[in-house]
């Protein structure tokens, strides 16, 4: 199992151990965000009682941010470039800045990205909003689907009940691109000013 904590920036003065950024990182810096998920072991327990602030994490350079439709779209195209069949969802503060964003690639499910979510927002304040990305290798993302529609407006309520906002659910194939907001959803989503 890769090492899922690592520190972003320049190397600090000294012959340190040599540490392989995480996935997270990796796949950050191929779509221009920064930033790393915790070790395990470090991590708090997920409920809203464990939520608290950190500190900012280290980076290199300016975090990206989502803060329009265009930015959900062109951030999922990227995960379908890197991984053609992957689930992530973008944690976004209140700026619409990047925190983290850890994709599950291969047979993963979007529910494995919400599971991620929903520790993160319990353990990080920073995280006011999220942006559910999939890439679906060429599945046919023209069908709308009963299951994901449902899954869709679950993750809307439970986030929700955190005080967090799911903005959308971008789908892709590559070629052609869902929202979940635009084709199911007749409140929330991206307001005037985040399209």
């Amino acid at each position: 199992m890769p090492n899922r904590s690592a520190r972003v920036g320049p190397d600090p003065p000294g012959d340190g151990p040599v540490v392989e950024p995480s996935l997270s990182v990796r796949v950050g810096k191929v779509l221009g965000i920064a930033g790393s998920v915790p070790p395990s072991g470090q991590r708090e327990a997920c409920h809203p009682a464990a939520r608290r602030a950190r500190t900012e994490r280290a980076v290199s350079h300016p975090i990206p941010s989502i803060t329009t439709f265009r930015d959900a779209i062109e951030a999922a195209l990227g995960l379908h470039e890197l991984y053609w069949q992957a689930h992530a969802v973008a944690a976004l503060d209140d700026d619409g800045c990047i925190v983290d964003l850890l994709p599950y690639a291969g047979d993963h499910t979007i529910d494995c990205a919400l599971d991620w979510a929903h520790c993160l927002v319990c353990n990080d304040a920073r995280v006011a909003s999220l942006v559910l990305l999939s890439a679906v290798g060429d599945a046919d993302v023209r069908e709308l689907r009963e299951a994901d529609i449902e899954r869709f407006h679950a993750a809307r309520r439970v986030f929700a009940d955190l005080a967090v906002e799911v903005h959308d659910w971008i789908i892709t194939n590559g070629a052609d691109v869902r929202s979940m907001v635009f084709s199911c959803s007749t409140d929330g989503g991206w307001s005037a000013q985040r399209q």
